[in-house]
């Protein structure tokens, strides 16, 4: 059931039922009085409430959160934390969480977030660094979605791209990147989004695509897709036969 709840019932309401909850703001509740919630929607004020949400929240299965500030290490757990989730939407700013608590089930990772969520405080600006310190130190042998709509160091893809990845969406603004790609064989991907914020040479798309055998589904959304559609159509006989393509103009930012 999914229903609009008055913020002052919060403290006492038990709704055994619902299964979705999506807060425009963030309100403590006790988790244990939704004990079939597991969808759950909020915007964060303080970097508290999400270690506080990972800690409690054990039922979740999806969580998507937004947060315009940045983690305050002091705020982050000093021992390890397991989560159920089954997927995870942060935005860049929140990724250190990544190394201090364990996600064992997670199959779908989203770093900032997809723009159907929160269209109120949408193109917020959370000045992310040039550098941001990605961590490293993370164990997701589940994961098989992954879509970057923001900043992301190589390494860390690297990282991310060594997991038995299906479902790939990717917001490329720099050669590194398709690079990454490239080298990496990647051989159970299925589905590539691309978003290319790039005017170089597009051959290196095509080369790209040309490698991943298991592909079934491309969609590239470009400044000028003709010339790289005419590419694609020329380079057909190379790619697998059930290879299917989408051509979008524009960016989506």
């Amino acid at each position: 059931m999914i229903g609009s709840i008055p913020v002052l019932c919060l403290g006492t309401l038990h709704a055994p039922h619902v299964h979705t909850l999506i807060f425009y703001s963030y309100h403590p509740i006790h988790f244990n009085r939704f004990p079939s919630l597991s969808h759950f929607v909020c915007f964060l004020q303080d970097s508290d409430d999400l270690v506080t949400l990972l800690k409690d929240a054990k039922q979740l299965m999806s969580l998507c959160v937004n947060y315009t500030g940045h983690l305050n290490p002091k705020n982050l757990p000093s021992s390890g934390i397991t989560s159920n989730l089954l997927e995870l939407y942060l935005p860049n700013n929140m990724h250190k969480i990544l190394s201090y608590v364990s996600f064992p089930l997670l199959h779908s990772l989203t770093l900032s977030l997809p723009l159907h969520m929160f269209t109120r405080y949408q193109r917020l600006d959370v000045n992310i660094p040039n550098n941001p310190d990605f961590p490293n130190n993370i164990d997701f042998s589940h994961l098989s979605k992954l879509t970057m709509n923001n900043y992301v160091n190589i390494p860390f893809l690297k990282k991310l791209l060594s997991y038995l990845i299906t479902h790939l969406a990717l917001d490329i603004d720099t050669q590194d990147m398709y690079s990454v790609l490239a080298s990496t064989s990647l051989l159970h991907l299925e589905d590539l989004r691309i978003i290319d914020m790039l005017s170089s040479e597009k051959m290196e798309i095509v080369r790209m695509v040309k490698m991943k055998k298991t592909l079934r589904n491309l969609k590239l959304v470009l400044a000028v897709p003709e010339s790289v559609k005419e590419l694609f159509w020329s380079n057909r006989s190379d790619f697998h036969k059930g290879l299917t393509m989408t051509f979008v103009q524009g960016y989506r930012r």
